[in-house]
This record gives C-alpha cells, sequence and structure tokens, in this order.
C-alpha cells in the first residue's frame, strides 16, 4: 500500500458563492433554452412524415432532455414517447 502525503488528499481551491462554470468562465452559464418538465408541447412534424391534410403539428407533454437538441415528448393520442427536435412552443 502506497502512502500519500495529506496536502495530496485536500482540495487545493474552495468556490464559494459561485458555480463551477461561473469560476471557470467567468460568466453566469446560459440557461434561458431550458424547459420545465412536464410542460405542454407543441412539436412541429416534418413534411416527410405527413400527407397533404394531416396536421402539421401535434400537443404532448415533455418528459425530459433526449440529447443535444432534442426532448422526449410524451403523445397521449399515440400514447407513447418520442424524442423529437422541432419544438416549437412549451407553455407552463
Amino acid at each position: 500500500m502506497c502512502h500519500r502525503p495529506s496536502h495530496e488528499l485536500k482540495p487545493t481551491l474552495v468556490i464559494t458563492g459561485m458555480t463551477p462554470y461561473k469560476a471557470l468562465y467567468g460568466e453566469r452559464p446560459e440557461i434561458s433554452y431550458l424547459v420545465a418538465i412536464g410542460t405542454k408541447a407543441f412539436v412541429h412534424i416534418t413534411k416527410t412524415r405527413m400527407r397533404k391534410l394531416d396536421p402539421r403539428n401535434f400537443e404532448g407533454i415533455m418528459v425530459r432532455y433526449g440529447g443535444s437538441y432534442q426532448y422526449r415528448i410524451w403523445s397521449p393520442v399515440e400514447r407513447k414517447c418520442c424524442a423529437m427536435v422541432g419544438v416549437t412552443e412549451c407553455i407552463n
């Protein structure tokens, strides 16, 4: 077993009163794009997935984030959850 000096086990810097992002970049992170879970969302349907007289969007419920620029939306009509990119509006 290797013995480590006590100064290697202690943190060297304590950040008080700010987030790690602000300490690293010097500014507050941009969070205006975040959407609350459980809000009503309107999802745009692409032209490849619809016919001429089909609706252009549907209403769903925001469940979680799916990845980069994706939202997981619960569709009560289809009774399934799907990852969508074209979420146009979310209402609390």
